[in-house]
């Protein structure tokens, strides 16, 4: 057969032999037309083994379309026979190849097929093949004028990939292995969907749920209240009808069951809780009925799970989402929100305004004490804009109370019904439009998942991600290289953008004659770390963000003190990371990994504050673990003096101390001396001693005056004397006689004087006691003030040497500039911590769950991939398919295909790009250009507190 073969190809450029069929699992068999046709001397094949011959040896090209054959397609028959029977130029074969599969999918595909004259002519005559995806679910092929219309089918492999071809397209098979997969091949179309809604049987029902209902009868005592209805006469409490509408027990669940009045197991399920919180409501809890419905629920809980996944479910529970706490629009003396906890009421104004035809409501909340704290005539609603002002009165209000709960909500399987919380099937219509297929459907229909084109991993690289990604990945390979090598982490820089931190007023006010500067210009990054987790039950691994921290970069364009320093601004994490013993390694190596990337562009110095966390805070994930423990400040900080010794070890730090020592040796004399850090405590605290040190100066001066108008009234003694000075500033009730006539104003000065002298002593005693314990004394009572504090908090701030001194100097030599090779990457979602824990509150992105942190990477990742740039709309994030790069142009005919303009320039795709059309500062990013605006507008609606997490 092979010889048969080879004499049909003989004569034949390898150009031209590219025409191939496959044998498609026996179903039938599939036709693939080549981007370059190949014509035949002969007929085609006529037999099913032929053309599995063929299939196993003919060459590839870069396009690949698929037809199943079927004997009522005669069109496309006629057609392979007609270019099989087309003359050709003679020729050997070429080598033969196996065939490759690749997993990327593509709606649509065009390809060209030349075919030369017999004798070798120059001429050659083109042939459109181009198959398209079907309303109906088929597919349709057209060859020139020729259309076939065949039924789609699922190939087990998908799509064949792309070959080198004379075309000039790039190969993604040959990219790296984490690159973006090319969609520029033709998909693999399932069969279209066909509902066949799962009907359970009476028998069935009981045979799963009545050994459930067993269990919780014989719970006993906790069972005994809900064994059967409640008797409101009997139990004594009339009021109990009138707070519970519908009520529910034991003995009506196990009666519906027996008389088949349950159609599906969620119908028995949603019984169990509605008897369950009938108690809850009625019962307050530290009652004895509160705490056993607890447990039985709990039982419940553990006894139905595993059922409803025998059945096909996700679960048996009723979930709802981690109750928010509301934030007072009143302020607390330390700047920060009042906050209004569970359970808690509030009062509330909700005013709404449309314009352009978009209606706008806005939440004015008070807590009690701040509500009560306002004016008679309430808020201005106009108090911050030019308009006259809208006062909202107190009456106005309405009283609220902080109770409301947001349940999970639930996504229906397409095909059989089945009804599955929406986290645990991780389905997201934005992410998969064609509607949710449980796994059972999955399973028993062969049907493949869809894939999710929004991953963390086809999100751009830059060279900071880069570097810590390889360092955190080589460090996994050598401690996993035996148990597990699949561990991977991904690191991606989700934000750059260049701000300033203004200088505060009082400093500003005192320091500026002094050449002090009024702003600090740095670069802001925020970077986080995912992995992928796999689901013990299904196989299937799932992207999870598990580390994030926000990072600020003050480069050679900032003046000093700030000049080449980093600040590890914002850290926090999840501990989600498996395998759980490398966890506190890995952020080492993520933390260690980019004070090693900030070295090699020029830093010299970074800077760490070790605050430990309040209870419940969120500093940049949403909802923290219950479980996860919260470090004290003291196993904080040992946290970070281990992850600085393993620097030393290694080489990457050089040395650290703390700022107190630091300031020490630095000779610190004056707090323009001090690095000045967007968000640090030191700002606030310097601003406060230059207020309390003026308000103390302003105070000794008046003390001054005064001892000297009372020396002068001394010396001139009399009457006139004292009435001409110290009686200026008296009343006259300050004046009066004695028994004798004499005024008594000088008593009175007297007394004054002492004051005076105690205040003075009092301010002469603190600044001894700032000697004292700081063991020096500046004379500057901003610059005492400040040593003092920084003794205090020594042990929280870190400062970090990278070089040492004669290395620095070098550095300083060799580069003069900081020249930051990545681009600026605009993204407001990430621009700050609290625009990402505003939008994680508003979307229920919580990271307190194993299953809700995968949802959320999700929903997070997908956001990252399709937000609109600020200032540009309808222009989503690209990345280059070839080298992973921001992307400058897009194909409209392929589904997911990006290239950068310097790929763009190497590639030879065939279809035509276009080039998305920039705002300024996306351009900017994109081109690697001048400075992004800053986009630091967000509404603060978190608590301002500073932590770190482990």
């Amino acid at each position: 057969m092979y010889e048969q073969l080879a004499q049909q190809f003989q004569g034949k450029s390898s150009a031209d032999q590219q025409l191939s069929l496959f044998y498609d699992n026996g179903a039938g068999l599939s036709h693939q037309l080549n981007a370059m046709g190949m014509p035949m001397s002969g007929p085609g094949p006529s037999s099913q083994q032929q053309f599995g011959a063929v299939q196993q040896q003919m060459p590839f090209s870069n396009k690949y379309i698929k037809q199943e054959y079927r004997e009522q397609q005669p069109q496309m028959l006629n057609f392979v026979d007609a270019v099989a029977s087309a003359p050709s130029a003679s020729g050997a074969v070429p080598p033969l190849k196996p065939i490759e599969m690749e997993k990327s999918q593509q709606q649509s595909t065009c390809t060209s097929m030349p075919s030369t004259s017999a004798g070798g002519g120059s001429s050659a005559e083109l042939v459109s093949i181009k198959q398209e995806i079907c309303v109906d679910g088929t597919t349709s092929t057209t060859a020139g004028s020729k259309a076939t219309t065949t039924s789609s089918s699922s190939a087990p492999g998908g799509p064949f990939p792309p070959n080198a071809s004379t075309t000039g397209e790039t190969r993604r098979s040959t990219a790296p292995k984490d690159m973006k997969p090319s969609t520029s091949a033709a998909p693999t179309v399932q069969e279209p969907i066909v509902r066949d809604p799962k009907v359970f049987e009476a028998n069935e029902l009981r045979q799963h749920l009545v050994p459930v209902w067993n269990q919780l009868m014989q719970f006993e005592p906790a069972c005994i209240p809900f064994r059967c209805p409640v008797d409101p006469e009997q139990l004594n409490i009339p009021d109990y009808f009138d707070i519970i509408k519908n009520p529910m027990d034991l003995q009506t669940i196990k009666a519906n069951l027996d008389q088949g009045k349950y159609k599906n197991p969620w119908e028995f399920c949603e019984h169990m809780w509605l008897m369950f919180e009938n108690a809850w409501l009625y019962n307050r809890k530290n009652t004895k009925i509160h705490k056993w419905c607890t447990k039985l629920s709990e039982l419940f809980v553990e006894q139905i799970n595993p059922v409803m996944r025998r059945m096909g479910y996700c679960c048996g529970q009723k979930l709802s989402f981690t109750p928010l706490v509301q934030f007072c629009f009143g302020i607390t003396k330390n700047n920060a929100a009042c906050v209004i906890a569970r359970d808690q009421p509030y009062f509330m104004y909700e005013s709404s305004s449309t314009g352009f035809g978009v209606t706008v409501a806005e939440r004015y909340i008070y807590c009690v004490k701040c509500f009560e704290a306002l004016p008679d005539e309430g808020i201005n609603l106009n108090k911050n804009t030019p308009d006259p002002p809208n006062w909202v009165q107190k009456p106005m209000f309405q009283k609220m109370k902080n109770d409301q709960i947001d349940m999970e909500p639930f996504e229906q399987c397409q095909i059989c019904d089945r009804k599955w919380h929406r986290i645990c099937a991780l389905h997201s219509n934005k992410i998969h439009p064609g509607g949710f297929v449980c796994e059972q459907c999955r399973v028993e229909k062969n049907r493949t998942r869809q894939e999710n084109k929004f991953t963390a991993k086809k999100l751009p690289h830059y060279n900071l991600s880069r570097h810590i990604e390889d360092r955190v990945n080589n460090f996994l390979r050598r401690k996993l290289a035996d148990s597990d090598p699949e561990v991977e982490v991904i690191i991606r820089v989700l934000c750059s953008a260049d701000k300033e931190v203004e200088v505060k007023p009082a400093m500003l006010k005192k320091y500026a004659s002094e050449g002090y500067t009024d702003r600090f210009p740095y670069r802001s990054k925020a970077v986080f770390a995912f992995e992928m987790v796999k689901d013990p039950d299904t196989g299937a691994s799932h992207e999870v963000c598990f580390f994030g921290m926000y990072v600020q970069e003050y480069g050679t364009n900032c003046q000093q003190p700030n000049q080449r320093r980093v600040y590890i601004a914002y850290l926090d994490s999840v501990h989600f990371f498996q395998p759980r013993s490398l966890r506190t390694s890995v952020y080492y190596e993520i933390l260690l990994g980019y004070l090693d990337y900030a070295k090699t562009l020029g830093y010299t110095m970074a800077h760490i504050w070790a605050c430990s966390p309040s209870e419940g805070a969120d500093y940049i994930f949403h909802c923290h673990p219950p479980e996860q423990k919260i470090p004290k400040s003291k196993r904080l900080q040992d946290w970070y003096k281990t992850m600085l010794n393993n620097g030393r070890m290694e080489g990457t730090v050089y040395s650290y101390k703390d700022i107190y020592n630091q300031a020490r040796d630095d000779g610190l004399d004056t707090p323009m001396k001090l690095p000045y850090f967007e968000g640090d405590y030191w700002p606030r605290f310097i601003d406060e001693c230059i207020i309390s040190a003026e308000k103390e100066e302003e105070q000794e001066k008046r003390m001054m005056q005064h001892q000297q108008q009372f020396q002068s009234a001394e010396e001139c003694g009399g009457v006139e004397g004292v009435g001409s000075t110290a009686t200026a500033s008296l009343s006259d009730d300050d004046t009066f006689q004695t028994d004798d006539g004499f005024p008594v104003v000088k008593q009175k000065q007297q007394q004054q004087k002492a004051s005076s002298n105690k205040k003075k002593n009092k301010l002469n005693k603190s600044t001894q006691n700032i000697k004292k314990k700081t063991g020096l004394s500046t004379g500057n009572p901003v610059v005492d003030k400040l040593f003092q504090q920084l003794e205090k908090y020594r042990d929280v701030f870190f400062t970090i040497r990278l070089f040492s001194a004669q290395e620095e100097q070098r550095v300083l030599a060799e580069k003069p500039r900081i020249e930051d090779p990545d681009p600026l990457v605009g993204c407001k979602l990430m621009d700050t911590r609290y625009n990402f824990l505003a939008k994680s509150r508003e979307e229920h992105w919580e990271f307190s769950q194993l299953r809700r942190a995968k949802w959320s990477s999700l929903n997070f990742c997908h956001t990252l991939h399709t937000q609109e740039p600020e200032g540009v709309k309808g222009v989503v994030n690209y990345t280059c398919n070839v080298c992973e790069k921001p992307a400058t142009f897009h194909c409209n005919q392929c589904e997911d295909y990006d290239l950068c303009d310097q790929c763009r320039a190497k590639t030879d795709h065939p279809h035509e790009m276009e080039k998305p059309v920039l705002g300024d500062d996306q351009q900017k990013s994109a081109d690697s250009a001048a400075s992004a605006a800053s986009r630091n507008d967000s509404v603060k609606k978190c608590i301002t507190s500073r932590s770190y997490g482990k």
